[in-house]
């Protein structure tokens, strides 16, 4: 039976997580599959489940990478897939048994070069689990999914869409147009090029709004945790820009610029934080120069303008560009004040006024920074008595009748107005009622 996708799996040293991943695999729908393991080198016992998963399925081909390079074994797996279609599935990740058979049954229909999905965000905080979904497309932009796109009629998708695990990809799209990962070595950043390179080619892209993918955030050993994260996205848009791997239109080039315009104080700021605010730290100044030149160059050129990107965005890039003094100075102030907030709601007694999604996200924030949370209430009669997470959602009269020296963070965006004034009025004081939004 020839595949009709062909899921190609890199892996190094993921033995806490490789049999789930492998496990949502070889349990899909689809069964014409086509399953390329390869292995980096593993030497955690990753490699022995991979070849007891080989010896029982013969759908699984267990390849060893002679480079330490994600670029370099996902190239592996394009070069080799048998399939029509490719998925890219990393290896501490899981997927919803569905996924593939009813993204390739929509790719055939519409003839597509790509179709991605959005994703769950799986995170564990304190012990606790939570799952968030991540959608593409939100409020009055939901009719974009199930329709053909490019970044000819949206060039914007160059910094919205920046993942490469969450759909499938025409192999001879892929191969016509030489779309491949950098092979550098490492797992980090490497899907930025390849990015860059998909939508500056694809002429027949999609999205649905299907949530298929799991993908673990913030587990030890991340990429995001290296210090070497402003090196990474050095490589990779220097790459695509100087050996000139694409040739976009001008509206394309205008989103690939502010796609590195958000990049370089985002990732400046968090290796400044990794090396104490030492702006002489190899690990920026070896970098600093090239993002500075380039959008130096194209912002006097017009090859990137303010169209993107709120007023505080460009003044904190403008200040980065100036002085790396003044800014590390901003950046290490704001943590100060953020470190400050979070002591002073560790010091009090919090409830969270909002048991939807806004009151998830709230709980889940407020875990991670290690505080305790008292109560969850809800004007929603039909909630109380259920849980969000682990607290049970009650009641809001007699949690405020016996408590008024609590602090009360309002998490429900349509209603705070109301429920802050309810606050007041049930004699609760201004200082002790906070907005989620304020914490964010």
């Amino acid at each position: 039976m020839n595949p009709k996708v062909t899921v190609i799996m890199p892996s190094l040293n993921v033995v806490n997580y490789i049999e789930e991943c492998l496990q949502s695999v070889i349990n899909q729908t689809m069964e014409a599959l086509e399953i390329l393991c390869i292995d980096a080198g593993s030497t955690d016992g990753t490699l022995e489940i991979l070849e007891k998963y080989a010896e029982s399925d013969s759908r699984i081909k267990l390849l060893h990478s002679e480079k330490r390079s994600y670029g370099y074994q996902v190239n592996m797996g394009i070069k080799l897939a048998k399939g029509k279609y490719v998925a890219i599935l990393e290896t501490d990740d899981y997927v919803s048994n569905t996924m593939y058979e009813e993204l390739y049954q929509q790719a055939i229909q519409y003839n597509l070069d790509y179709i991605k999905a959005d994703y769950i965000r799986v995170e564990c905080i304190e012990g606790e689990n939570f799952q968030t979904p991540i959608k593409m497309f939100g409020g009055n932009e939901g009719v974009l999914y199930n329709k053909l796109i490019s970044t000819l009629d949206m060039p914007e998708l160059y910094w919205r869409d920046i993942h490469i695990w969450k759909g499938l990809y025409k192999k001879e799209f892929l191969i016509a147009n030489h779309i491949f990962l950098n092979e550098s070595s490492g797992a980090a950043y490497q899907d930025y090029g390849f990015g860059l390179l998909l939508h500056t080619n694809t002429r027949r892209g999609m999205f649905v709004p299907q949530q298929y993918y799991y993908y673990r955030w913030g587990r030890e050993g991340a990429s995001s945790g290296n210090k070497n994260i402003l090196k990474y996205s050095y490589q990779e848009f220097k790459r695509v820009l100087e050996e000139q791997l694409v040739q976009p239109t001008k509206e394309q080039k205008q989103q690939i610029y502010y796609r590195i315009a958000i990049d370089f104080p985002s990732e400046y700021s968090r290796v400044l934080k990794m090396v104490e605010y030492d702006i002489n730290s190899e690990y920026l100044t070896a970098y600093y120069g090239w993002f500075k030149e380039l959008l130096e160059t194209v912002l006097h050129k017009g090859e990137l303008t303010k169209q993107n990107g709120s007023e505080i965005f460009w003044a904190e890039l403008k200040l980065l560009m100036e002085s790396p003094a003044d800014y590390a100075k901003y950046v290490r102030d704001k943590e100060i004040e953020k470190q400050q907030q979070i002591e002073a709601l560790k010091a009090d007694k919090i409830v969270i006024w909002g048991a939807g999604n806004y009151g998830l996200q709230a709980y889940k924030l407020l875990r991670g920074w290690g505080i305790h949370v008292e109560a969850i209430v809800d004007n929603d009669t039909k909630k109380w008595g259920s849980f969000l997470k682990s607290c049970p959602i009650q009641s809001p009269n007699a949690i405020v009748a016996e408590h008024k020296d609590m602090t009360y963070i309002i998490a429900n965006l349509r209603h705070k107005k109301e429920i802050k004034e309810q606050l007041l009025h049930n004699g609760i004081k201004c200082e002790k009622i906070k907005e989620y939004e304020e914490l964010t």
